[in-house]
């Protein structure tokens, strides 16, 4: 598996703003992404979302990712169960779905060395 560089992030260049926007317009059956980076390692899931509750600023989905439950704050994609997880709601783009393809298993998110 490669390490990965920051220009390597298909998410690179999502602002929150940009983020919330799209949270904000989605309804059920939309696709949001979450992504995962857990033990160092970069992964990404495509969930549907399955409701929103504007009033309260969250929406749904069926899938968890690695941390929380389905709930998620339309305004920072964070994770309602787990806000300072390592989950997070992205907008999906054709490089994000390129990624998934290219790494399915993820990639890594740092650069390990060998001692020679």
């Amino acid at each position: 598996m490669d390490a990965i560089t920051k220009t390597d992030d298909p998410t690179e260049g999502q602002t929150l703003q940009k983020i919330e926007a799209y949270l904000r317009g989605v309804q059920a059956d939309d696709e949001v992404v979450i992504r995962n980076t857990h033990g160092g390692i970069l992964t990404f899931e495509i969930a549907k979302v399955t409701g929103t509750k504007p009033s309260s600023g969250r929406l749904y989905t069926d899938l968890s990712g690695g941390y929380g439950g389905c709930a998620w704050y339309m305004k920072s994609g964070k994770n309602t169960y787990y806000p300072g997880g390592q989950s997070q709601l992205f907008i999906p783009t054709d490089a994000i779905r390129e990624f998934m393809n290219e790494h399915p298993t993820g990639m890594w998110t740092y650069k390990t060395y060998s001692p020679e």
